[in-house]
């Protein structure tokens, strides 16, 4: 499980760089191993949101709900999404 972790890790890091590309990259790589952990999701929703591609972080921040209904900063960023 450390690869999966591993490489949350470093899409996160994209993401704080402002690297989406490399990001999804990295992200679509952990989600090959582990497919239900919302923090993916959401990442991948944040990814995609800094690349302006609204519908796949929608999509992204519904499978991370899915996984954890519970996951505020999912919901609110879908929310606002859906509202603009």
């Amino acid at each position: 499980m450390s690869d999966f972790n591993d490489l949350l890790e470093i899409g996160e890091f994209y993401i704080l760089s402002q690297k989406f590309d490399e990001a999804i990259r990295t992200l679509k790589r952990a989600e090959k191993i582990k497919k239900d952990d919302a923090r993916l999701y959401f990442n991948m929703g944040m990814a995609y949101e800094g690349l302006s591609s609204h519908e796949q972080a929608r999509n992204a921040y519904r499978a991370a709900l899915e996984i954890n209904k519970e996951y505020k900063e999912a919901r609110e960023h879908l929310d606002r999404l859906i509202e603009q």
